[in-house]
């Protein structure tokens, strides 16, 4: 559960791409949520990726900073 002012990451490891999946990994305040990275499918020819949260409840909002 997160809580106002908590700091939810997600990490793309672009670095360990293999069979055409890259893993990511989910973090609440730097700890890591995630028991195990999770692998996506990927194509780097395409360069869009959409990793994302959801949000249980209406009126929530979100400040995001997204880093390259």
């Amino acid at each position: 559960m997160a809580y106002r002012g908590d700091l939810i990451g997600c990490t793309v490891m672009f670095d360990e791409l293999k069979e055409g999946k890259v893993p990511i990994q989910f973090t609440l305040n730097g700890r890591q949520i995630t028991q195990d990275k999770i692998s996506i499918e990927y194509n780097p020819a395409e360069k869009w990726l959409y990793p994302f949260i959801g949000m249980g409840n209406t009126g929530i909002r979100v400040l995001a900073k997204v880093s390259t």
